[in-house]
């Protein structure tokens, strides 16, 4: 029986390698003579049956001059991959055929360098969600004091200056939807939430008005039909974000003095097909037929502006949890501006306005916190217990600016 049960264990490891290098092979050598048979089909229909289009309208790279000058800086090498690839037309179709293949036959993706992991009713997840998950019984709080200390000192710089400061925490899919993750992923730790518990409560204890967003998202997966994280998203949903934004309004409202605004929700509809952030890790998978089947809700935005919150500036810094809350108050054009610094110096982001790049040797604090009639600060459940230099670094330029 032993020898018997070795054997079908055997056959069925034959069978998955052999539908890897299946996999391999049609990944490798489909792009070839689909390009040769490529150049018979207009360009325009072709790009329309297998490959994605160009994003942006940007023109394909050209092909690199093969010179032993441009070859002993490394210029031919840099430009070679990324013409070539551009040149064989399929080859987004056959990426996708072979995303599709580990994805259906496997529950696996190894877009985005492998950061998208396939849990139970293949809810998607992100790898480093995971692992704060799996660690967050061990971490003893260490990083949370100074944090706590660094915010409660710009608070009271910012309160002396007449301005007021809130501080957001985001919550985290792995927590929220622990009912969906992999298996095996790890032993469940017995308080998952126990790093942003600490942190809002020290928070608080420092004087620190804080939004817990984990705390809200728990009250709408209780009473929605729907749950606050979708299966192909990693963000809260945009019906999520959109409340979130009314109570920072609330918030910010008690905090100034002020009527700056009100954005409140009609009745949302649940049968709604997701689109954008509702969808952004599905369509991160690159896959034939992205796994789209899932409902989300949908609730139309009842702006209430006033001619004080015109008159005023928003300025915020965090990550992109912190976008799906500031992008419906810049669609009611309740500000005068709102200003995100994205992860601080990745990207400063506003509404009206666009995306630039930030020099974080150019800004001046001191002046823009001057012009801002609330400071919004956001970080994120899976980074609490964990080094968060891009929050250090503007806690830093900030406190120093206002001494």
């Amino acid at each position: 029986m032993a020898a018997l049960a070795e054997a079908r264990v055997q056959g069925k490891v034959t069978i998955v390698r052999r539908l890897s290098l299946i996999v391999t092979l049609l990944a490798i050598g489909l792009p070839l003579p689909l390009t040769v048979l490529a150049r018979n089909i207009p360009v325009d229909r072709m790009r329309g049956l297998l490959s994605p289009p160009l994003i942006d309208n940007a023109e394909p790279p050209s092909r690199p001059a093969l010179r032993l000058a441009t070859w002993q800086r490394g210029e031919f090498q840099r430009g070679f991959e990324p013409w070539f690839a551009s040149i064989v037309v399929p080859r987004g179709w056959s990426v996708r055929l072979t995303n599709q293949l580990y994805y259906s036959l496997f529950a696996r993706s190894y877009m985005v360098g492998g950061t998208i992991i396939v849990g139970r009713e293949h809810y998607l997840y992100q790898r480093d969600d995971l692992h704060a998950y799996c660690e967050s019984a061990r971490g003893d709080g260490t990083m949370v004091t100074p944090l706590v200390d660094e915010v409660r000192e710009l608070r009271n710089l910012l309160a002396r200056r007449g301005h007021p400061l809130l501080f957001v925490v985001s919550p985290s899919k792995a927590v929220t939807m622990r009912e969906f993750l992999p298996a095996d992923l790890c032993r469940w730790p017995v308080a998952p939430d126990r790093p942003r518990r600490l942190l809002v409560e020290k928070l608080r204890e420092a004087g620190v008005p804080v939004i817990d967003g984990p705390d809200l998202v728990r009250e709408m997966k209780a009473r929605d039909p729907l749950p606050p994280f979708l299966r192909g998203s990693v963000h809260w949903s945009q019906v999520a974000g959109e409340r979130v934004a009314g109570v920072l309004l609330e918030e910010v409202r008690v905090l100034t003095g002020t009527d700056l605004g009100e954005l409140t929700l009609g009745s949302p509809r649940w049968t709604a097909s997701p689109t954008g952030t509702d969808r952004d890790f599905a369509e991160l998978l690159n896959l034939l037929r992205p796994p789209l089947d899932y409902p989300t809700g949908v609730a139309a935005p009842i702006c209430r502006p006033t001619v004080s919150g015109h008159e005023a500036r928003l300025v915020a810094v965090g990550d992109s949890f912190l976008i799906t809350v500031l992008d419906p108050i810049g669609a009611c054009g309740l500000f005068k501006e709102v200003d995100l610094y994205f992860y601080y110096t990745l990207a400063h982001m506003r509404w009206p306005g666009g995306r630039e790049p930030v020099d974080r040797a150019k800004l001046r604090w001191r002046k823009t916190l001057d012009m801002a009639a609330v400071t919004v600060v956001e970080i994120n459940e899976v980074a609490i217990d964990h080094d968060v230099p891009y929050l250090h670094q503007f806690l830093d330029d900030a406190i120093a600016a206002l001494r």
